[in-house]
This record gives C-alpha cells, structure tokens and sequence, in this order.
C-alpha cells in the first residue's frame, strides 16, 4: 500500500481513474487523503457511468482490493472526506456504528444510567426493542407509581 499521494500515482493499478481522483485531493499533516470535489454528507463522491460512488471506496478497491460481502468501509481517521486506504478498515455495520459518535455509539459506551447506577449485567435490563434499562431506576419509577 503506497505512504503518500504521490506513491499512489506511481502505483499503475487503475491509474487513470486513480489519478484524476487523487489529483483532487490534499493531504494532510495526518497522512489523510482530503477529497476537495463533491461530497454528500461529507463523503466525497464521484460520478461514474454506473452511477455515484464513494471516493474512498474507489480508491480502496484500486489499491487494496475488493470489500469483502457483508462489510462496509470505516474511517479510522474519522475524517469523511479521507480517501486513504490506510485509514480505512472494512468491517460490519454494527462494528463501523459503534465506532461512530452517532446516539447508538454514544449510548454502548455509557457505564451508568442518568441516575448515576452503573450497567452492570444484575442492574440493567434489555427491553424488547434492545435497550437497556436500569433496573434500580425502573423500580423506583414503579414504587412512585404504585405509590400515587
């Protein structure tokens, strides 16, 4: 896998795709591939015939190889717009959501309730839908409840 740009466009495997798409992009004091072309909720883009595609997925392909089925790439960098295949891992959706700073990613890493009781495997419960609730709160919520 080539260290910077410039490596990448030396590298021949897709060479002209490759370079028009590296030609369009900066890197960083991180090593990061910035695209500076169109981009869709900070992805860069890239029309092709078959249609719109990801940058970074393009550039892993030309330079890595094929995503595996049933794996998605993810951003180590956390920079949406890198298409740098060492910044990219493929790896499940439930792998690559956890990973995020969306509300599930936020909520898996949290270690105690609102209330300040930790999630432990005796204090939390799994709803249904597959949160989790915990257990001392949602009994105090029923003894108040019951109570009224």
């Amino acid at each position: 896998m080539s260290a910077t740009l410039a490596d990448a466009l030396a590298s021949g495997r897709g060479i002209e795709l490759l370079t028009k798409i590296l030609n369009r992009c900066v890197e960083d004091e991180d090593g990061c591939w910035l695209w500076t072309g169109a981009k869709t909720k900070g992805h860069g883009v890239i029309g092709r015939t078959s249609g719109t595609r990801y940058v970074h997925t393009i550039v892993y392909e030309l330079m890595v190889g094929p995503i595996p089925e049933g794996l998605e790439p993810d951003h180590l960098c956390r920079k949406r717009a890198c298409c740098n295949p060492k910044c990219i891992e493929p790896v499940t959706h439930k792998v690559n959501s956890l990973r995020g700073v969306g509300a599930p990613a936020v909520n898996a890493r949290k270690t105690h309730c609102s209330s300040g009781h930790e999630f432990t495997e005796k204090n939390t419960y799994i709803t249904k839908e597959g949160w989790r609730t915990c257990r001392t709160c949602h009994a105090n919520h029923e003894r108040r409840r019951r109570a009224s």
